[in-house]
């Protein structure tokens, strides 16, 4: 009985990895900036909070399993149910229904496409990580259009300048797979990186 639990609990452990489930800090940081911007905080935004971090699980399980990260078994039933959950909680508020949507769907960009453009898969990031979260907080919350353009403008250049970072490590994988990211492009990657995680922490 000891080895097949022992099994179950590493499959867990597997598939909590391949969720990533720490990177939904950012997000829900996004949407607590709005929140306290706004001075309110309500149902609706817990709710929102949720399916960004169940769509962000999608993401990570799908991105796993493209990169061969991790051997995942069932993935595509575990994202079918993950989606499932996050769908019928946002019908709870249309504005979360379509946030959800444009999440889906900004994760198949990332997915397929951004990846193979240089700087697309930080803009990409930046838009799921801040500018969304934060957009849509912001309208739940009636936050006015000049502070919320002023967060998400914020948010969007500061994500985007830090999530070059993620790209130093694994630069042999992303070759193979024909990522073009600052380190896949040249000789001068990692100074022009590092510039740009100056200018973030600035």
């Amino acid at each position: 009985m000891a080895e097949p639990t022992a099994n179950k609990k590493s499959k867990i452990i597997t598939l909590l990895k391949a969720a990533r489930l720490e990177r939904p800090l950012i997000p829900l940081s996004s949407i607590v900036l709005a929140a306290g911007f706004a001075n309110k905080i309500n149902l609706d935004i817990l709710i929102l909070m949720v399916c960004c971090v169940l769509m962000y699980a999608v993401g990570g399980i799908v991105n796993a399993k493209i990169d061969n990260d991790y051997k995942i078994k069932h993935y595509k039933l575990t994202i079918f149910i993950l989606f499932s959950v996050s769908i019928l909680l946002s019908l709870y508020n249309y504005l979360i229904f379509l946030t959800v949507l444009a999440s889906l769907l900004l994760g198949f960009i990332y997915s397929r496409f951004s990846r193979h453009i240089l700087f697309g898969d930080s803009a990409v990031l930046a838009l799921t990580h801040s500018t969304l979260p934060i957009v849509s907080a912001s309208l739940i919350l009636s936050l006015s259009l000049n502070k919320t353009l002023l967060l998400a403008g914020f948010m969007f250049v500061a994500i985007f300048l830090v999530s070059t970072m993620k790209n130093l490590n694994g630069v042999e994988d992303d070759i193979k797979r024909g990522y073009k990211t600052l380190m896949t492009s040249g000789k001068n990657g990692k100074w022009i990186t590092a510039v740009l995680l100056n200018a973030y922490f600035i």
